[in-house]
């Protein structure tokens, strides 16, 4: 029968959406606890039956998984906030953006994520009503609660699709609002998704330490609960001992002739009736004063808690306002992370103080009502013998004899013969809690290499795809690669919570109809005991139909639990197939983003190019109809121009290469030195909990778990090593081609410039003249702007060509040039020229005109 606790619960835990709701009032931080995060070992032990305490159990454990999958969730939106609010303060120091537009688009943001979580928990909470209210579910439990398991997984895959959207949304946002050229709005998007990255990483590890502190934690308790029963039983033994050794010594007077038989039936049933009506007492009386215990214990737990809670909140609230003025977003990433995973660690700490100081007020007490039972009992030994004096059966010498005789016999009871018994079930208990931290650890050790393999399968695919796609070059393959990296991360963690919150409803269901057999089976013997309570007849009808309701709930048991284990593989198995599959329509949106931008940003390439070269092909015209003094300067200047491109080509590409060759062998150094003190550490670490295991005589079994999951552990650490190795590198690499990139652009711009004037300064151009050259260069492509610009262009720069150019050449100096430049130079155009200029040309058009050439688009 599911108890009436869990009745109140059921449905309830998915709607608490925040673990604490904070407000700063007077410069501290208030905080309004949640209930189900008060509740501990208190609330297990004050359960009927053990398999009723594992559903508490079970119940406190899904309190702290969705605890833990709310704590994820805001922890990725502060973060995301705060790394895009440091992105856009470093654009605003550089001039890029306004201050006042870094305000306003990070209080949106937060603004419109704040309204997206709660439209997610408004959805959720109506349809969990809608649930609740169903007439289907009224008597079904487990039925409701594998529904609200269905919708709590369907609002978090929701959840995580919204919010990867608007991150699609603030790259669109900060394109159309903020004035900033694609290539810094790619900057800020891709630092702001590789932190987002980082952080899916230490939140999967921190994710793995919380599952692994929850299932130590079980096995701890489960152990305490287990001792308890072994408590129970033998308070059970000593009770009929009592009873066994009183009727002993009794029946060894009637067999001397002492007492009569039925005299002492008679005693007997007295006393009998009389030691369980005490035990009646004192278990009303237990149970009263470990109400009140629990009651002072939780209000201790509350207090201890919300004492915690808000101090780590203050902390929490002094770091991010301190994170308002840093310029390092991974530092504040890993600051912020670590904060709170040693938040999270303290907490666990404390539940384990409180769970201890549970276990030993509980304890106390049952101790203390116990020995006020064995002192009543004993008393009604003193009485039993009491009346057989008054009435004159035995001597008053003779029943002290007798009670010496049975107080030693209840003492050899509780002292002794218990004493080895007991040791043997600590011992017991104690090599059942190693055997289920093993299966722990062997669970961890599969799910990882699950994880791992679906990750090569997917990377491995992905590649295939990439390598038969032509139209994307090797960056865009990286980023793809890179996206999908993350994304895997993020499904990963995923795809664990969910498999976590299955995996404890499938556990409490189990034990909730565990619980219902041990009802059934306690009735059944507290009706075995009664015996005049009620008529024979009766008694042996409802004796007959608890035994068939026991009979049928075993019977359904293994059939039922089977079903459930064959519904949670599919569940688990269509959650992974849809995960998947959002992950793949995300990749190939991304895909074809970027084989549409790369096709757009060819087209434009190609046609300011032409403008470019039509311009100069304007110049040549211009120029060629002067004198031949005019062409051959002309000859000379194209000439040096080209020259002068090849050489910055070669110079740039040699440097690049110097530079890179530099940067693998510093990280290769480097990644050898990290991967030897890993080595050294993950051997200590192993010599360590290897000499643990035989300390505590672990059985071969265990050795090989352990060895496979420190195998499984260096294997990771040296994996994550290497992505670190990697990432710094693709890090330095990206740096210095972005510090080439730079410079490469301005000395272009500078020698497209000095080349266009000093052609426009040797042809002796006037105004209108050159006007109408830029006319015909762009004529027909409806770009104004374009146009304006090259204009403006040429007029500044002419009058600073005409006075580095000298004009005074003498008739000789003439001839020799001309005859240099005919050896060297063919007469031909500059769109018959060796494309390596005009691929420069491009390349450095393209970043300064690309903006101006989709508004252009855009309003037209």
């Amino acid at each position: 029968m599911v108890s009436a606790v869990y009745k109140s619960k059921i449905g309830s835990r998915f709607k608490r959406r925040r673990k604490v709701q904070e407000e700063e009032e007077g410069g501290k931080v208030k905080v309004e606890m949640d209930e189900s995060l008060c509740r501990g070992m208190v609330d297990v032990l004050l359960q009927t039956n053990i398999m009723a305490a594992k559903v508490e159990m079970g119940q406190q454990d899904m309190d702290a998984i969705v605890a833990m999958e709310r704590s994820q969730d805001q922890e990725k939106e502060t973060i995301l906030l705060k790394v895009l609010g440091i992105l856009l303060r470093i654009k605003a120091k550089k001039q890029v953006v306004s201050e006042s537009f870094c305000e306003n688009f990070i209080k949106k943001t937060e603004e419109d994520l704040h309204d997206l979580r709660h439209m997610i928990d408004r959805e959720k909470e109506e349809e969990e009503e809608v649930l609740k209210n169903n007439p289907k579910f009224s008597k079904d439990l487990q039925a409701l609660e594998t529904a609200l398991q269905m919708l709590q997984t369907k609002y978090n895959n929701k959840q995580g699709k919204l919010l990867r959207d608007y991150r699609e949304k603030i790259h669109t946002d900060l394109q159309r609002s903020s004035g900033m050229s694609e290539e810094e709005v790619e900057d800020i998007m891709n630092k702001l998704m590789a932190q987002m990255g980082n952080l899916e990483e230490k939140i999967g590890q921190e994710q793995a330490r919380q599952r692994r502190a929850l299932e130590e934690r079980l096995a701890k308790r489960c152990k305490v609960i287990d001792y308890q029963k072994v408590l129970q039983t033998e308070k059970e033994e000593v009770r009929n001992h009592r009873i066994v050794s009183m009727k002993d010594l009794l029946e060894k007077k009637v067999r001397s002739g002492q007492l009569q038989e039925s005299r002492v039936a008679q005693i007997m049933q007295q006393y009998v009736s009389t030691l369980q009506q005490v035990q009646q007492e004192k278990a009303q009386d237990l149970q009263t004063r470990l109400l009140d215990t629990s009651e002072k214990l939780h209000q201790n737990r509350t207090d201890e808690m919300k004492s915690l809670m808000e101090k780590q909140a203050q902390e929490r609230a002094q770091f991010l306002h301190k994170a308002d003025a840093a310029t390092s977003t991974a530092e504040l990433v890993d600051g912020y992370h670590t904060l709170l995973s040693r938040q999270h660690k303290m907490q666990e700490e404390l539940n384990m103080q409180l769970d201890q100081e549970d276990v030993h007020q509980m304890e106390k007490v049952t101790k203390e009502v116990q020995t006020s039972e064995d002192m009543t009992s004993t008393q009604e030994d003193e009485k039993v013998l009491e009346k057989l004096i008054a009435s004159s059966d035995i001597t008053e010498t003779e029943s002290a004899k007798l009670l010496a005789q049975h107080k030693q016999r209840m003492k050899e009871q509780q002292g002794v013969s218990p004493a080895s018994s007991k040791q043997a079930a600590v011992a017991k208990l104690q090599e059942q809690l190693k055997q289920r931290l093993a299966q722990v650890s062997a669970a961890e050790v599969q799910d990882a290499v699950e994880q791992n393999q679906l990750y090569e399968e997917q990377k491995q695919t992905l590649q295939r795809v990439l390598a038969s796609n032509m139209d994307l070059t090797d960056e865009a393959k990286e980023k793809i690669l890179k996206q999908h990296h993350q994304n895997m991360q993020a499904l990963s963690n995923q795809l664990q919570r969910s498999k976590m919150r299955h995996q404890k409803s499938l556990e409490i269901k189990l034990n909730q109809r565990r619980a219902h057999l041990a009802d059934l089976k306690q009735q059944q013997d507290d009706l075995k005991r009664q015996k005049k309570e009620m008529n024979q007849k009766a008694k042996e009808k409802l004796e007959a139909e608890l035994a068939a309701q026991i009979a049928a709930e075993e019977a359904k048991f293994e059939e039922a639990r089977q079903a459930a284990v064959s519904e949670l593989r599919r569940q688990l198995a269509a959650e992974t197939e849809e995960a998947l599959r959002v992950q793949d329509q995300e990749i190939g949106l991304l895909i074809g983003r970027l084989q549409v931008g790369q096709a757009r940003r060819a087209a434009i390439l190609e046609r300011q190019d032409k403008t470019l070269k039509e311009l100069q092909e304007q110049l040549e015209k211009k120029v060629a109809g002067s004198a031949d003094l005019q062409n051959n300067r002309t000859d000379q200047l194209l000439q040096q121009h080209y020259n002068q491109m090849q050489h910055l080509n070669e110079q740039i590409q040699h440097y690049r290469e110097t530079q890179k060759k530099q940067l693998n062998e510093k990280i290769e150094m480097k990644q050898r030195l990290k991967e030897k003190e890993l080595v050294s550490q993950l051997e200590e670490d192993a010599r360590i909990e290897f000499t643990a295991q035989q300390q505590r005589g672990a059985g071969h079994a265990s050795f090989v778990l352990v060895r496979s999951f420190l195998e499984q552990k260096q294997q990771q650490a040296i994996a994550n090593l290497e992505r670190e190795m990697m990432a710094e590198l693709q890090k330095d690499k990206e740096e210095l081609n972005k510090q080439l990139e730079m410079e490469l652009q301005k000395e272009l711009q500078a020698q497209k410039q000095d080349l266009l004037n000093h052609l426009a300064a040797v042809s002796n151009l006037s105004k209108a003249e050159l006007e109408d050259a830029v006319d015909a260069a762009v004529a027909g492509k409806h770009d104004t702007k374009t146009a304006k610009n090259l204009a403006k262009d040429l007029q500044l720069g002419i009058q600073r060509a005409k006075t580095s150019l000298s004009m005074d050449y003498g008739h000789e100096d003439l001839k020799r040039t001309k005859t240099n430049l005919e050896r060297s130079v063919n007469s031909k155009t500059a769109a018959q020229r060796p494309g390596s200029a005009r691929h420069l040309r491009q390349k450095e058009a393209f970043s300064q005109n690309m903006s101006e050439d989709e508004d252009d688009e855009s309003y037209g």
